[in-house]
């Protein structure tokens, strides 16, 4: 396989994640979705919306999605890292499905947490790896009794 210089269009999806962060529901945080299912709840003393509040948990969805790129080593140089380098945020470039196109994203605003690399040596070649996450609308679930 001949090896490609760097391009921002050529990142594989090479696995990912969905996980639910979960934290107790809150009274002061979570008022107005607790009013929203909680009868009564603007007539209740913070004492009874507290014990309301134990009775829902807050979930969240997060979606991260790693991709790679497999270049020669002199076509990935500091230029092409500066625009992935800016704290505010990144725009995420489209990824591919191995041995296909597009669809390989869930949509999202995500967000870079890492991009590691290694210079192999081994002909040139370099492996990037980038770390993308999103994290979705909180969402408060009712506890099972």
């Amino acid at each position: 396989m001949s090896l490609t210089p760097f391009s921002t269009g050529r990142w594989i999806r090479d696995g990912g994640r969905i996980t639910f962060r979960e934290w107790s529901a809150s009274r002061i945080y979570h008022a107005s979705a607790l009013a929203a299912v909680v009868t009564g709840w603007a007539g209740m003393t913070d004492e009874e919306k507290d014990a309301a509040a134990t009775l829902y948990t807050v979930r969240q969805c997060v979606v991260v999605i790693n991709a790679k790129q497999e270049v020669r080593t002199a076509s990935w140089r500091n230029s092409d890292m500066t625009p992935y380098m800016d704290p505010e945020g990144v725009t995420m470039p489209t990824i591919h499905i191995p041995d296909g196109t597009g669809g390989a994203v869930p949509t999202g605003k995500y967000v870079l947490q890492e991009m590691p690399w290694e210079d192999t040596g081994q002909g040139g070649k370099s492996v990037i790896h980038a770390t993308w996450e999103a994290k979705f609308d909180p969402v408060l679930v009712k506890n099972e009794p």
